[in-house]
């Protein structure tokens, strides 16, 4: 009930077993069907998911700053132009009280300059009531969110208000009046059915001295692997299909018996704060000092923490990573396994160099058996 479409403002809906995805309801309009984009649900958990990775991961540089400058807004906002304001009321009412009793002005003139002062009076105390309310209130929403973050509580959808899909663009509205805009990924369309290994092999296989594609022919009964490429310097080399079954088996195998191989040692998410955000940062400071509006510095302070986000930089690969070692728990084979977790294969004249889809590469074994 979250997922809002951002065209005409119905709500999606998820439909589907196998594959499921959203859909925007107003897609079957008669009278003007909606043109959103569909949006699979594995996509959009995953965006989620690189969210919450974010800011619980740069939780101290994003929202722990953002509440400190609320509550620096807050307690400044007391001492504005309308706190002013309110002291030169009274003021004025001793003062016309002081010149009554010397008998400068009438009582009845007293009372009627009293009573526009008073509705003054009251207007303004009810805005400061409201806007501290207002503050108090956000501030408490960022310190849940802030909490929420950093413990795990599974999905933590009671901090996101919305989703608004708009194309290739999904905003998701968190607690604070916080939005993060993030573009759609592309979804991988690569199908995990169960072929041949020879089949999967052949789909990746690429040479490993310019590039080019493999071609695999029947030669005199015998299937040869070979580069396509007449000009590259590995063209006459050739491969059997047990030579390269040898070699996919070799890999996986080593891969199975050292998971090292294809771990990354970077970290999953790293906090580079721009230019921008250092002036951004340094203007607040003084906007706070100043007599501003207190909307506006509430605003600045969470524009300000929404570009502390965008300078986090996710590491695509570390997801990666986390499907190479589930394929290895929940795959069925080895051509199942070489489809969901290998890019390419580099075919060399003694061996193979797999690369996975996180970046990663590993060699087989060398093998004297070739041609």
């Amino acid at each position: 009930q979250k997922v809002v479409c951002g065209i005409c403002g119905r709500s999606y809906y998820l439909i589907g077993a196998a594959n499921p995805y959203w859909q925007c309801s107003g897609r079957f309009d008669l009278v003007k069907p909606c043109t959103n984009v569909l949006l699979h649900d594995e996509t959009l958990s995953e965006m989620w998911r690189i969210i919450m990775t974010k800011l619980t991961t740069h939780a101290d540089d994003v929202l722990l700053p953002l509440i400190g400058q609320l509550e620096k807004i807050g307690e400044n906002s007391a001492n504005t132009a309308d706190s002013a304001r309110l002291n030169e009321i009274r003021m004025q009412k001793m003062t016309l009280r002081k010149m009554c009793a010397e008998g400068l002005i009438a009582y009845s003139e007293v009372l009627n300059a009293e009573t526009g002062l008073n509705a003054e009076y009251a207007a303004i105390s009810e805005k400061m009531r409201r806007r501290s309310e207002s503050s108090t209130t956000l501030i408490g929403e960022i310190n849940t969110l802030y909490k929420a973050v950093l413990h795990d509580q599974g999905l933590k959808t009671d901090i996101l208000k919305a989703v608004r899909i708009t194309y290739d663009t999904a905003c998701f509205e968190l607690v604070g009046g916080i939005h993060f805009t993030v573009n759609v990924p592309k979804r991988d369309k690569r199908i995990f059915s169960v072929q041949e290994p020879i089949k999967v092999i052949r789909s990746l296989a690429l040479c490993g001295k310019c590039g080019g594609r493999i071609s695999r022919r029947k030669v005199e009964g015998i299937y040869l692997w070979k580069c396509q490429n007449r000009r590259c310097q590995w063209w006459k080399i050739k491969h059997t299909d047990e030579e390269m079954l040898a070699h996919a088996a070799d890999v996986y195998a080593k891969v199975r018996c050292n998971p090292r191989l294809i771990r990354l040692r970077c970290p999953a998410t790293e906090y580079r704060p721009t230019k921008q955000v250092i002036e951004m940062q340094e203007s607040l400071e003084k906007l706070i000092t100043s007599d501003s509006d207190t909307h506006m510095l509430i605003k600045a302070a969470v524009d300000l923490a929404v570009e502390k986000y965008n300078c986090i930089e996710f590491n695509s690969n570390i997801r990666q990573t986390e499907k190479i070692v589930d394929a290895f728990e929940n795959s069925s084979g080895l051509s199942e396994f070489i489809a969901k977790t290998v890019k390419h294969i580099y075919i060399t004249p003694d061996r193979v160099r797999v690369k996975f889809i996180n970046g990663k590469t590993v060699k087989s074994e060398r093998s004297t058996n070739h041609e």
